[in-house]
């Protein structure tokens, strides 16, 4: 059973859901997965979910179909580094790479699964325009 704990999963800039990059070049993006509100961004830590696995999935071209292109783990909280409030922490934060190999439009999102104590999650879409000319 999953748990009950409403959970938040931002992925991206939340200022803008659309990156343009070219052929061969990584774009480096991330995200927050929290609990209980909403992150005010996505550097919001305040409430992360520590060592939760995300998988981050690209939409096939038939438009329907999600495929898992990598999994990563949330960062688990930094108070072995005697930081003293919840504001300085990354738990919860995560990131990724991509680099697509052809040019063309990718849109990704990432999920939670959940667990015991958690629900599960979807982020919001982020689209990745690839262009044949490198973007400087």
């Amino acid at each position: 059973m999953k748990g009950d704990q409403q959970t938040y999963l931002l992925f991206g800039d939340e200022t803008t859901n659309a990156v343009t990059i070219g052929v061969g070049q990584h774009f480096v993006t991330g995200g927050v997965l929290s609990y209980g509100t909403p992150p005010a961004s996505s550097d919001d830590c305040s409430h992360g979910i520590e060592r939760a696995t995300v998988n981050i999935h690209s939409l096939n071209s038939d438009g329907q179909t999600w495929t898992t292109v990598a999994t990563e783990i949330t960062i688990e909280s930094v108070n072995q580094h005697k930081i003293t409030t919840k504001e300085d922490s990354f738990a919860g934060f995560f990131t990724v790479t991509l680099t697509p190999e052809a040019a063309g439009v990718y849109p990704y999102r990432m999920t939670y699964n959940g667990n015991s104590q958690y629900a599960p999650a979807v982020s919001n879409v982020q689209t990745l325009t690839v262009t044949n000319v490198a973007i400087s």
